[in-house]
């Protein structure tokens, strides 16, 4: 069985290449869909974000540069595959990463953390401590 580490990285690789492919495809070759370019955008970015935030949500701001850059990436080379450079679109993008992220935080604190029973023990195997005001 795959680690939570190594099944967030397979997810967002292959969301990363289907990602390239469509927003690096030419106009022509793309089948045509309605709605807003910037609205794919973001759920493309929110789908990249989404499987470390719930899965190994410790690594969200990494995570978050380096889409960031991806997506700043993948703005400066469109110019070459036929399609235009648009700030709007790294808006779109950034939203996305952080609406992605937010998500996945959620699903993780909602079905995914690990539970501790009554008797939680730190990973050293002791008891917390008691903090100012706590009674035993």
């Amino acid at each position: 069985m795959l680690s939570r580490n190594a099944l967030a990285l397979i997810l967002t690789l292959v969301i990363a290449l289907a990602t390239a492919l469509a927003t690096l495809s030419p106009p022509a070759a793309m089948i045509q869909v309605g709605g807003s370019d910037k609205l794919y955008h973001f759920l493309a970015f929110a789908a990249l974000a989404l499987p470390v935030a719930a899965l190994i949500p410790r690594r969200i701001p990494v995570t978050a540069l380096m889409l960031s850059a991806y997506g700043w990436l993948i703005e400066v080379v469109q110019p070459y595959f036929d399609r235009s450079r648009d700030i709007g679109d790294q808006i779109a993008n950034m939203s996305g990463i952080l609406g992605g992220s937010l998500l996945g935080l959620g699903l993780w604190l909602l079905f995914l953390r690990p539970r501790h029973g009554g008797d939680c023990k730190d990973e050293a195997g002791s008891a917390p401590r008691k903090g100012l005001g706590q009674s035993s």
